[in-house]
């Protein structure tokens, strides 16, 4: 009896952490698609989103955009 419910846990656990495991791959491709259209695009569409996850958006946003404005400033500098 120990045994098989045992089995049925560990087996409800995986299909449970794959299903986490999808939903975190989605929302991180969903946050670098919309970082990408804030670095990109001069008015990107809003993210109607959790706020947290308007926060992280927002920061790998900057983030990203502030590392391409160093590579662009180095390279015009480098041709220059």
């Amino acid at each position: 009896m120990d045994a098989a419910r045992t089995k049925i846990l560990n087996h409800r656990i995986r299909v449970i952490k794959h299903e986490v495991t999808e939903r975190q791959e989605a929302l991180w491709a969903r946050t670098c698609d919309q970082a990408i259209l804030n670095i990109t695009n001069r008015n990107p569409p809003p993210l109607d989103a959790d706020p947290k996850l308007q926060e992280w958006t927002y920061r790998l946003t900057r983030f990203h955009k502030t590392l391409a404005e160093a590579k662009a400033e180095d390279d015009a500098n480098d041709r220059a």
